[in-house]
């Protein structure tokens, strides 16, 4: 597949993710992970492993396929990754399979007495999940989740990123994709407008519980 091109002057390239790049993904995950910003100092999900076990990894370890990260010309830098499924009924089933038990895990032997914050958002987290794109899976059955370095956008990195990843899911056949992110994320909203994507619900967000006034929005592109 050859991948999806923004001007040169961007000085960014994007290429599939590689094992190598685990540990940029989950920094740009804390970076970015509380509704668009960043993590650190608000007391939430300091266990940066379980942030990522909950939001990332499950994707870099059984979907490789449709992970690509943005790297910066210059120096190398992982400027911004996207990850994702073309198959979400799938990938939820994967997902419990093969990751709440590497979730447990971690919360056991490790956050419950080191991150006991974490550990308590894990178990709320667990108690309210539910998927509130699922009515969507037959029309948009990929799904997909993308973040960049704040020091990075407003570079074209996110156009690139969501180029490369819907020209990969039309090459595998895939009809249509949604994303979830926050009314509370003001930057993506009119981003994702512009790139085709339409609201498809709006619904009481479940993560990040006690966040006044915090609403999940659905947005969906047909392929």
């Amino acid at each position: 597949m050859k991948l999806a091109q923004v001007p040169a002057a961007c000085g960014i390239h994007c290429r599939p993710y590689g094992r190598g790049d685990r540990s940029a993904v989950r920094g740009i995950l804390h970076s970015t992970g509380f509704l668009g910003e960043e993590l650190a100092g608000k007391g939430l999900f300091e266990d940066k492993r379980l942030f990522a076990l909950v939001n990332t990894e499950g994707y870099l370890r059984f979907q490789p396929s449709f992970c690509f990260v943005a790297v910066d010309d210059a120096d190398g830098t992982v400027a911004g990754y996207i990850i994702g499924t073309g198959d979400s009924r799938r990938y939820e089933k994967t997902f419990r399979r093969r990751m709440y038990w590497r979730i447990a895990v971690r919360c056991f032997l490790v956050s419950w007495w080191r991150h006991p914050e974490s550990f308590r958002h894990v178990l709320a987290w667990a108690r309210a999940y539910s998927d509130s794109a699922e009515a969507f899976f037959d029309g948009y059955p990929a799904h997909l989740h993308i973040n960049v370095l704040p020091t990075c956008q407003r570079r074209g990195i996110g156009e690139l990123l969501i180029r490369t990843f819907e020209a990969t899911l039309r090459d595998a056949g895939v009809a249509g994709v949604h994303l979830i992110t926050s009314n509370r994320n003001s930057k993506a909203l009119p981003f994702y407008a512009k790139l085709g994507y339409d609201v498809l619900a709006q619904k009481p967000g479940t993560f990040w519980q006690g966040v006044e006034g915090h609403v999940a929005i659905v947005f969906g592109k047909r392929l």
